[in-house]
């Protein structure tokens, strides 16, 4: 199976509420690989790597595009999200890249990208992660902790809410 074909994803939603700003197309993948589980996480049902919630990238994407079409009719951008469960897992890191790169190549700055992973900037080095993200323009990372609970954004204080500019300066001055 190529790996820019498939991923495994719960669901895809329109909301308010995740990103600071603006109105979201909300891609939630399948499958979390992170040891031991956030403590009250958001999705826990995105937790198992189910092959039933298999989706071809075709098919996703038509369903984002149609999505995103119907609510830039109405706002000058809009949000994708993309979370989960984890979307850099394995099995989704490649078509992260692969929708990412379609739809900023089709909406460009009209669709601002962001990426949540309970991942920190460490971890995207150690796993080499950086040619997976080069589309997502703002990232929320780190993981959920419950007792670092906020009622703002993002949900936990310990979680990072970085863009992709500030994101290139840690990494180089680091």
């Amino acid at each position: 199976m190529n790996k820019y074909q498939k991923a495994l994803v719960n669901r895809v939603i329109a909301n308010i509420t995740d990103h600071p700003k603006y109105f979201t197309i909300s891609v939630y993948f399948q499958g979390c690989d992170a040891t031991p589980k956030c403590p009250n996480c958001h999705n826990p049902e995105t937790w198992d790597f189910d092959s039933s919630m298999t989706v071809n990238y075709e098919d996703l994407y038509s369903a984002i595009k149609k999505n995103i079409d119907l609510y830039l009719a109405e706002f000058p951008a809009i949000a994708l999200a993309l979370l989960g469960g984890e979307p850099l897992t394995e099995i989704n890191r490649y078509i992260v890249y692969r929708l990412t790169k379609d739809i900023k190549n089709k909406y460009g700055n009209r669709v601002i990208i962001i990426l949540y992973s309970w991942r920190d900037i460490e971890d995207l080095k150690k796993e080499n992660l950086f040619e997976f993200i080069g589309f997502v323009d703002e990232f929320v990372l780190g993981r959920y902790e419950e007792e670092l609970k906020t009622d703002s954004f993002p949900s936990s204080s310990n979680q990072k809410y970085i863009t992709k500019a500030e994101l290139r300066t840690l990494l180089y001055t680091n």
